[in-house]
């Protein structure tokens, strides 16, 4: 089976940190790690990636630029958006601007790998 590039963008160290390490260690994904937007434009120039696990502060920066630079530039990546409890309906609201799902920060692992597995099963990138 081929790897799933998923690519990871948090500010904190620690989160993105946290992320990685929960994805890494299933076989069928490659993780890579940006901490900011221009990092992950960097990355997403230089490989097939599928899935972007972002930070809603990076979505939500200048009227959310980054967001329509990826879905004007990478229309088929699956988007997940992290954000906090009082952000909850900014980021609901984002399901209707293509984003493909979100979580609430604090969770497990278990919980975020579900969430991902779930979100690739749908678009067929797992089966």
């Amino acid at each position: 089976m081929e790897c799933v590039n998923i690519l990871i963008v948090d500010p904190s160290y620690d989160m993105a940190q946290f992320f990685f390490r929960a994805l890494e260690l299933r076989k069928e994904y490659r993780c890579f790690l940006a901490h900011n937007d221009f990092d992950a434009i960097s990355v997403l120039n230089s490989h097939p990636i599928k899935l972007i696990v972002a930070d809603y502060s990076l979505i939500n920066r200048d009227n959310f630029k980054f967001l329509r630079y990826l879905k004007h530039n990478f229309p088929n990546i699956i988007l997940v958006i992290g954000g906090y409890v009082n952000q909850i309906s900014e980021v609901r609201g984002l399901l209707h601007k293509g984003v493909h799902g979100y979580f609430i920060k604090p969770l497990s692992v278990k919980n975020f790998r579900d969430i991902i597995d779930s979100l690739l099963k749908q678009t067929k990138c797992l089966p």
